[in-house]
């Protein structure tokens, strides 16, 4: 079975013969299993152009076909793209036209996809007919994309935003403060510390659902989406609640033993002033790991609101290095369950995001180990991220 094909577009120019070979076997009843052959030159279309494959059988189709061959290459970022043609081969005919138009960010050498190019089947049948194709290069003339896209975007606050802003900071500190005065009395993750946190947590949430809705109203226009980083604090407040509310090692529900009142009578006397002062009762120097976290997630709360606060934009910047270069970087807010893939690979001189806790995953094909990194923008809004891959090779 001879097939031929040929492009068509002005702005087609044929240079190198190439032979494709389609193996068609059990296209439907009437095609048995033989060989066919395409002659197609190397080709250059500019990016937005539309291609025509002429494609030529030697013997009419006993039944309908869509004809679907597929070529893979990249797009202005370097990003992985796909470029589809597609076509009709109707019954009792012998041609096909198999039709693309190039995505006008598409640019560089395109390569066949064999695995992926194919014949649909006959009505009624389930199947795609796989083609065996020999390489094939054909080539995108890149072209300057004349639009203009908004990078950035600030929040420029009034001073009664501020001061508003000034005034959340002023709460989540006096939260974290009281988180201090509770483990200096008592530095032992206790019954008494985390129905104390609890409290804490409770109110900062409950703080932090007023404050959502003041800023949507106060400060975003009504187009204008919420921070991320309400959301990312609504999830942290909730497990750390979930965590201080939890059964507690030692303690048995429904147990507890009343409480006694005890008397004592104590004559007070005023402390003269040369007297030393009190000894601090946590001897220990440390803190319970549940206060330390919700301590920090009261203090980050209140460091979002500060870089508000000063720049007007709730956005980190981070730069991304590995060993060796070349990696694909994922990323996703710790709060959603899916990555996304950066535009370029490392390294990565320089990358914004939503102010948010963020996970990042790193991928390279020749690698066992993907690093993962868990970054915390409230402290840093400018971190350096830097990972080695350690098992690297040929798989």
């Amino acid at each position: 079975m001879l097939l031929t094909a040929i492009c068509l577009g002005t702005s087609v120019r044929l240079r190198l013969a190439v032979a494709l070979l389609f193996g068609l076997g059990g296209l439907c009843t009437a095609y048995s299993q033989s060989s066919a052959t395409i002659k197609m030159d190397h080709g250059e279309v500019t990016a937005g152009d539309t291609v025509n494959m002429v494609l030529t059988f030697d013997q009419s189709a006993t039944c309908g076909h869509t004809v679907r061959i597929l070529m893979t290459g990249s797009d202005t970022n370097g990003n992985h793209v796909v470029l589809e043609f597609r076509g009709q081969l109707d019954a009792a005919k012998n041609t096909s036209t198999v039709t693309t138009t190039v995505p006008k960010d598409y640019q560089g050498e395109f390569h066949i996809i064999a695995e992926n190019s194919v014949l649909f089947p006959c009505e009624g049948y389930s199947a795609n007919k796989p083609l065996s194709l020999t390489p094939v290069t054909f080539n995108v003339i890149g072209i300057t994309d004349p639009n203009k896209y908004p990078e950035k975007a600030a929040i420029v606050l009034s001073l009664t935003q501020k001061q508003f802003l000034d005034t959340k900071v002023a709460e989540l500190n006096d939260l974290s403060s009281q988180i201090d005065t509770q483990v200096e009395e008592d530095g032992n993750d206790t019954v008494e510390l985390r129905a104390v946190l609890a409290g804490i947590v409770e109110k900062a949430e409950a703080d932090l659902q007023v404050t959502e809705r003041q800023y949507r109203t106060e400060i975003l226009k009504p187009t204008d989406p919420l921070p991320a980083f309400f959301a990312d604090f609504s999830r942290q407040y909730s497990a750390l609640h979930d965590d201080l509310m939890a059964p507690f090692r030692g303690t048995r529900a429904n147990l507890d033993e009343p409480a006694h009142l005890l008397y004592v009578q104590q004559t007070l006397k005023r402390r003269s002033p040369s007297e030393l002062l009190p000894k601090g009762r946590n001897l220990s120097g440390t803190s319970p790991a549940i206060a330390r976290a919700t301590k920090k997630t009261v203090d980050d709360n209140a460091a979002a609101y500060k870089i508000i606060n000063s720049t007007g934009r709730a956005l980190f910047h981070a730069q991304f290095m590995s060993f060796p270069t070349g990696a694909t970087l994922y990323y996703r807010q710790s709060i959603l369950p899916d990555f996304n893939a950066w535009s370029s690979k490392t390294n990565i001189s320089d990358a914004e995001f939503e102010l948010a806790t963020f996970v990042f995953k790193f991928h390279k094909d020749e690698c066992v180990d993907e690093p993962v990194v868990t970054i915390d923008p409230y402290e840093d809004t400018h971190p350096i991220i830097s990972v080695e891959f350690r098992r690297c090779g040929k798989k």
